[in-house]
């Protein structure tokens, strides 16, 4: 009976210690700096990352997963939809150098305005060189276009897109199924089936003009049309579907990534 006794002791104590191992190992552990880019914590439904939004329009019925950018230690929701990962919510990113930017504050015009507020809720606004980070076009599957998004995502070609369009059953309602359920002007809520979560983030013209923010969400693809001009994911408050435009690439954009293979 001692000896049992002892040996469950000791079984005891090097299970204490394999725990406590596990938990310093933790990539998730930010006791030593900023958390691996491989932190992956499970994060059922609303709330929001530490890159943002605030208000809560997030699918609580999804099962997000959170990871972090090594670059500036922001936290993001991600999403598996079939067979691809993607992030939750758009890239908050500042580049080097002033190439991105925050929609202003309402009403104003100034280019430089930038509202923290709005990178928050929206995420950032990139031309299209500076997502790609001056990478040649792709239409591959996966894109293989790093671009400006964190190590371990890249930036999804058109063709990666019409993937999860094909998986979620059709372009005829995608922007019902992906918008989220609150943020669109007049009525203009999806049902964010899948947790895509998408939020209008409007855009920015080459002569420092933005437009759209509440009404309209574009997301810039991998692939360009022509010189000069680049394809982008479009969704509106006023159209159920999900469209593709041929934008100049001076235009500013959301970026969404997505996850690379494992």
């Amino acid at each position: 009976m001692v000896l049992r006794k002892r040996l469950l002791a000791l079984l005891f104590a090097v299970a204490l210690l394999s725990c406590t191992s596990v938990e310093l190992d933790n990539p998730c552990d930010r006791r030593n700096g900023i958390p691996s880019q491989d932190c992956y914590l499970p994060s059922v439904g609303g709330g929001s990352s530490s890159s943002g939004g605030g208000d809560n329009h997030f699918n609580p019925n999804i099962p997000y997963i959170n990871f972090i950018d090594n670059r500036d230690g922001k936290t993001y929701k991600s999403v598996v939809i079939g067979t691809q990962t993607w992030m939750a919510e758009n890239l908050n990113y500042r580049t080097p150098g002033g190439a991105s930017r925050c929609y202003p504050t309402s009403g104003s015009t100034n280019w430089d305005d930038n509202d923290n507020a709005n990178c928050d809720t929206y995420g950032r606004l990139y031309d299209w060189a500076t997502a790609m980070n001056n990478s040649a076009s792709s239409t591959a599957v996966p894109s293989g276009i790093q671009g400006v998004c964190p190590d371990g995502w890249h930036l999804p070609s058109r063709a990666e897109w019409e993937v999860m369009t094909d998986y979620i059953g059709g372009v005829s309602a995608e922007g019902k199924m992906l918008k989220a359920t609150s943020g669109w002007k007049d009525g203009g809520n999806g049902e964010d089936t899948y947790g895509f979560s998408a939020l209008p983030g409007g855009r920015a013209y080459s002569n420092g003009s933005f437009v759209d923010v509440g009404g309209s969400g574009y997301w810039w693809s991998a692939t360009d049309t022509y010189s000069g001009v680049a394809q982008s994911r479009y969704m509106s408050y006023n159209f159920e579907d999900a469209r593709w435009g041929n934008y100049n690439k001076e235009y500013l954009s959301s970026v969404r990534c997505v996850r690379d293979s494992d």
